[in-house]
């Protein structure tokens, strides 16, 4: 059993997820803490609920911030591979205009 985030945001294990939001937190303070849908994300409950879609779309381009930051300082782990596909999973719940669904 383990974590799915609609829109092919994520799938994996609770201990993955929870990886990938301290990677996230590793960042400087201003690219993280300061980010209202960040600091949500961050504070979201990993195993139910959702995420609205406009905020989903403010995820995504704050995050896309991380990731040129995490490719410039290259970060093993397959950090960037796992944040690429969650920034397109918020982009593609933003397009549609439905709700980023954890489950």
């Amino acid at each position: 059993m383990g974590l799915s985030i609609s829109h092919n945001a994520f799938d994996g294990a609770y201990s993955s997820f929870y990886a990938f939001r301290e990677a996230i937190k590793g960042f400087p303070f201003e690219m993280v803490f300061k980010k209202p849908a960040i600091v949500l994300f961050l504070r979201h409950s990993d195993c139910d609920g959702e995420i609205e879609w406009e905020v989903a779309g403010q995820l995504a381009e704050d995050l896309q911030l991380i990731l040129d930051k995490a490719l410039a300082d290259y970060h093993p782990d397959h950090f960037c591979d796992r944040l690429e596909q969650f920034i397109q999973g918020c982009k593609s719940a933003f397009e549609a205009k439905e709700n980023l669904e954890f489950a």
